[in-house]
């Protein structure tokens, strides 16, 4: 399980977002991952702001993610291929986990591809 929650540690930005089969390029907020808690903050600001927590299953096929805002639970699936990230998360009534990347028409599933950001060495 550390291994796993060890792969989201850093800041992410969200690249596009897929809702009813049309891609949005989104690239307008960026996610930090410090334990098992969610920041988020605008890209062209510095300070993030909670986002809620988040728990994981690597073991699981395809791995499996709930984001977590309170009382609400939204059932998902990940995967981390390098620097690149991709959630699937269901967003409609009820629970519904996701078992494919896809956010067809009318299936009130989200697709979400992420992507790493390199942090700044010396002198850059």
């Amino acid at each position: 399980m550390k291994k796993g929650l060890d792969a989201f540690q850093g800041e992410w930005e969200v690249e596009w977002i897929e809702t009813d089969g049309v891609r949005h390029e989104w690239r307008k907020g960026v996610l930090a991952f410090c334990g098992k808690q969610r920041l988020t903050r605008k890209y062209e600001e510095k300070e993030y702001k909670a986002g809620g927590s988040f728990e994981i299953d690597p073991a699981c096929d395809p791995k499996v993610i709930d984001l977590i805002n309170g009382d609400d639970r939204k059932e998902g699936v990940y995967k981390i291929d390098g620097d690149k990230m991709y959630w699937c998360v269901y967003e409609g009534p009820g629970k519904k986990r996701p078992v494919e990347f896809r956010a067809v028409a009318g299936s009130n599933t989200v697709l979400i591809k992420l992507t790493r950001l390199k942090a700044k060495k010396a002198g850059d």
